[in-house]
């Protein structure tokens, strides 16, 4: 795909709106008014229009847009009203760039699916930031690498772009190397002979191309690791969560039902499925915030450890990133703060001593994150923890659970993260939760497969 970029731009904030009826957070099940802060997905709304008419969430299903609401009230919304029109109307048809900023968080893998198809089949030309790794591969035929102040442009997506970059770090390498020896050959011929007569003009000679030499630089490379090691989980029983027939509703709600599923000790399984299907819903559950119907058991000696999708927001943001885990920490671990810590890159008296409110969405995670190591457990439950986190950490993340010798349940969207580390997947959709025995791209071919037969009845 060739990308031009032309003289007209729009940027769609609010991207994720992609399929409006599946959009619904979990978390709005029960939530009591109407609220939304910034990365909420948008909720069931229905208001009626000057001229009558009804407009819902429905109006807007597999279409992309921006929703801007406002009081007609209000001065400032009015005098903002004709801008936002002529934007509207201008752009309304196909714009001709969109610039989508983590454009799958908060979105279901479905909603992604759909996104991807979009962009790559409809969209004349994307730029887009994600820490989404298969989206991004997925959509992208160029990546742009910003690096030591210079900018480096890859006819490639993420995936080649990563062997491609490898390989010029490595051809950087051998140049640099070969310089350096030629520089101190050169040094070399200089001390020797700089008072040599015979050799004064080879050796001024010397001197002013060493001094012109423009020296090779190589590209540097992020050395900090995210070492992140979850203690020994104490033993549990064999079955830690057992559920029969449970179910939740809310007034004539029904958000799943007859949910009946054994998670043996060892256990590594994604809830996956649309928003507002019921994953966190089900969470909770287990983690006993609210009732349900059905009876649901944790087994002997569970101890839960437990990342919500909220987690983050929920550290007090007057108090630095060391006070946070000095208040937390208890025994032994006081000790290590620091290499605690360092190990999640707030290494350094600097970074360590900043408040939490200054912090950005990836670094309030990692520090929640750190807060969930503090104790042993052997039930982790992580509810979309990749959000905010970049590529590298994702990484150091999946692989520090696939080596927890507990039991784990997550909830997320995230294809590449889930894949090698889930064996077991929990699908809610229908008011229904089902069991597939698989790993999380299995069970995607599986659905695919499902939905093409449904197109042919």
């Amino acid at each position: 795909m060739k990308v031009e970029i032309r003289s007209k731009v729009v940027i769609l904030l609010c991207i994720v709106l992609a399929v409006f009826s599946s959009c619904i957070t979990d978390d709005d099940d029960d939530r009591g008014d109407f609220a939304l802060v910034a990365g909420d997905a948008l909720p069931q709304f229905s208001v009626e229009m000057s001229d009558g008419g009804m407009l819902n969430t429905q109006s807007f299903s597999g279409k992309v847009g921006v929703i801007v609401f406002f009081h007609t009230d209000c001065p400032d919304c009015q005098k903002e009203l004709p801008v936002i029109q002529k934007v509207y109307d201008t752009y309304k048809e196909n714009p001709d760039v969109l610039l989508l900023d983590e454009p799958t968080n908060h979105l279901d893998i479905e909603s992604i699916q759909w996104l991807e198809d979009f962009l790559v089949n409809s969209a004349k030309a994307v730029i887009v930031i994600s820490h989404d790794r298969k989206f991004v591969d997925n959509i992208t035929t160029r990546t742009i690498e910003v690096t030591m102040g210079r900018i480096y442009d890859y006819k490639v997506n993420y995936s080649q772009y990563l062997i491609l970059r490898k390989e010029r770090r490595e051809q950087q390498m051998k140049q640099y190397e070969e310089q350096q020896k030629m520089i101190q050959e050169t040094k070399d011929f200089i001390e020797r002979f700089k008072g040599t007569y015979s050799k004064t003009l080879q050796v001024q000679s010397r001197v002013k191309m060493l001094e012109k030499l423009e020296l090779v630089e190589v590209d540097e490379e992020d050395t900090s690791a995210l070492r992140l090691k979850f203690p020994p989980s104490p033993r549990s029983g064999n079955y830690p969560v057992i559920m029969d027939g449970v179910g939740k509703t809310y007034g004539d709600h029904v958000v799943f039902k007859n949910a009946s599923l054994t998670i043996e000790r060892g256990d590594k399984v994604a809830f996956v499925g649309k928003n507002g299907e019921g994953k966190s819903t089900l969470v909770k559950c287990i983690m006993r915030e609210i009732e349900h119907e059905g009876t649901l058991t944790l087994g002997h000696n569970v101890q839960i450890g437990y990342f919500a999708q909220n987690q983050a927001s929920l550290l007090d943001e007057n108090l630095t990133v060391f006070q946070t885990i000095d208040d937390v920490a208890k025994g032994e671990i006081r000790n290590k703060i620091r290499d605690l810590l360092g190990a999640f890159m707030f290494g350094g008296p600097e970074a360590s001593m900043k408040k939490v409110k200054v912090l950005s969405g990836g670094e309030r995670t990692r520090l929640a994150m750190i807060k969930l190591l503090l104790e042993p457990v052997n039930l982790l439950i992580l509810d979309e923890p990749t959000n905010h986190l970049d590529m590298k950490t994702k990484d150091i993340l999946k692989q520090a659970l696939m080596d927890f010798d507990g039991t784990l349940i997550v909830v997320s969207h995230d294809r590449d993260f889930l894949d090698g580390l889930v064996t077991k997947v929990y699908e809610f959709g229908n008011k229904k939760v089902k069991e597939h025995l698989c790993g999380i791209y299995e069970f995607l071919e599986t659905k695919k497969m499902e939905s093409l037969q449904e197109l042919e009845k």
